[in-house]
């Protein structure tokens, strides 16, 4: 799964996963 589309399915969950550190 490409990292665009996990923002598509996952909305804001993507940004946890992106940035873990905020």
């Amino acid at each position: 799964i490409q990292p665009g589309a996990q923002k598509l399915v996952f909305g804001q969950g993507t940004r946890l996963t992106v940035n873990p550190s905020k």
